[in-house]
């Protein structure tokens, strides 16, 4: 069923077909100031998922900015893989991810909060995506 104003059931899941490649994204938000080191998101890879260097496709915003540096992680089975950095004042973040990384049916993909909360930063919402394999 389609709604007025609405995109269809199809073009507003997870899963999408890219440039002939199939697509998941991974989102994660919280509304006001996570609390330290809290974890935003757990997503359980069903599937084998690449997640290609940089994640270049990926997107970050804080609805406050932060007062200072702030950065929140994205884990793989507890270890870290990459990172999304916001510079004090900052509204905007930036990912960084040094290598490809590939998940495996079982792995658990994690976002997570900074280790000290920030003064001010709030309202994240995240984003990043990776392609089945």
């Amino acid at each position: 069923m389609t709604l007025p104003g609405f995109p269809s059931q199809e073009t507003i899941s997870a899963w999408a077909l890219v440039n002939g490649a199939l697509r998941w994204a991974i989102r994660a938000w919280t509304d006001g100031k996570p609390a330290a080191g809290k974890t935003l998101h757990r997503e359980l890879v069903d599937r084998y998922l690449y997640l290609v260097k940089g994640l270049p496709e990926a997107r970050g915003v804080l609805g406050t900015a932060a007062a200072a540096a702030t950065t929140f992680t994205v884990t793989k089975n507890g270890s870290t893989v990459a990172t999304l950095a916001f510079a004090a004042g900052s509204k905007v973040g930036g990912w960084t991810m040094a290598a490809d990384t590939f998940c495996v049916p079982g792995d658990v993909l994690a976002v997570v909060a900074p280790a000290t909360q920030d003064a001010s930063a709030a309202d994240l919402t995240a984003v990043f995506s990776g392609t089945q394999t």
